[in-house]
């Protein structure tokens, strides 16, 4: 006991000594000796299994580079595909119609129709005319000079080819002369300007209240009316053209025809009318940007209401930083959009009550 009291008086230095020797004056347990075992238990053989197995299930795995390389595959694969499936069915067709379908027809010429640019705002379309000759058949005594008429009414002022007279000018003299027998390869063509009808439905007699305009956009439509007729010159003959082929298209615009009419009458013609609206991608990014304007006002909206219901401390400044932002970024958006009108525009409600009364 004496060693005891003077390690307790001197610290704790010598405290560990003596609990070592404390510790090693108490006597050992006896265990029995372990006899080597040739083989495992079969306890470790199951957890070497079960641990081999957890291994094997584990996704994704740890390896930072292999995980970030299985996501961005994923991710960008996904994201490939479904902008080809929208691309697929969103991408702008070229024109391709003839008119008339399948009439026998005998003109020598028939021109192709190639569509250049189409402007809602002017009501315009503006389309190339490529005449070809059909009959190959070159007699320098008998060639055939044949002039393509327009109706006046249908041609804007700004065609190369309107006349303020009541009768009708030829858009083009063709030569059959000039084809077969020039030097150089020669393109004959010409341009039209001609108007656009706003229409609602596909009926053109409708009331001007009624028919669809610029404000209806990116969902307005648009009827182009065509009629052609041609004039031998030395025989005075009117017949009837046919539109061989078409191609060409008009950029944010899908073009394709309605109807064709054929008339046999004492003054031969051919009529067709044109549909003319707005294309999938331009409709679509539309209103995708619709939408998140006002997913982005509802978002500002609710954290509005929140400050009204929560106390200050769990509501912070930063998020207000992205709603406000938006709403300042989107301001921008409309002139950006696709063939956009510049302003809202408005229905006057004086003239609907008059109209009614």
């Amino acid at each position: 006991m004496f060693p005891q009291r003077i390690a307790e008086k001197l610290g704790p230095l010598f405290s560990f000594k003596l609990k070592r020797t404390r510790h090693r004056s108490q006597p050992r347990p006896l265990t029995p000796a372990k006899r080597p075992s040739l083989s495992p238990p079969l306890s470790t053989l199951l957890d070497n299994i079960a641990s081999t197995s957890r291994s094997c299930r584990r996704w994704p795995p740890q390896n930072d580079a292999i995980r970030f390389l299985l996501y961005w595959i994923i991710i960008v694969g996904t994201c490939l595909i479904v902008f080809v499936f929208f691309a697929l069915h969103m991408t702008v067709r070229p024109s391709q119609f003839t008119a008339p379908r399948a009439v026998p027809y005998d003109d020598p010429f028939v021109p192709d129709a190639k569509v250049v640019s189409v402007d809602p705002v002017s009501r315009t379309i503006i389309m190339n005319w490529y005449p070809e000759l059909v009959d190959q058949d070159c007699d320098v005594n008998n060639p055939v000079i044949v002039d393509i008429f327009i109706p006046t009414i249908l041609l804007d002022v700004s065609s190369p080819s309107y006349s303020s007279g009541l009768s009708d000018q030829p858009v083009i003299r063709v030569n059959s002369t000039q084809i077969c027998f020039a030097r150089t390869q020669t393109y004959i063509s010409f341009r039209t300007v001609t108007k656009l009808v706003a229409s609602r439905e596909y009926l053109l007699a409708q009331e001007i209240g009624t028919q669809r305009t610029f404000q209806s956009y990116p969902f307005d439509i648009y009827i182009a009316p065509f009629s052609f007729y041609t004039q031998d010159v030395q025989t005075g003959v009117v017949k009837a053209l046919r539109i061989s082929q078409s191609f060409g298209i008009a950029v944010n615009f899908e073009i394709s025809l309605i109807d064709t009419y054929l008339a046999w009458s004492s003054d031969p013609n051919l009529q067709f009318y044109l549909r003319i609206e707005r294309s999938t991608a331009t409709k679509s990014f539309v209103v995708i940007v619709a939408i998140t304007n006002w997913i982005t006002a509802i978002t500002f909206l609710t954290i509005l209401a929140s400050t009204l219901v929560y106390r200050p401390h769990e509501i912070y400044s930063e998020m207000f930083v992205v709603p406000v932002g938006a709403v300042f970024a989107f301001s921008s958006v409309r002139s950006n959009l696709p063939g956009a009108p510049t302003g809202f525009g408005k229905s006057s409600l004086f003239s609907k009550y008059e109209n009614k009364y």
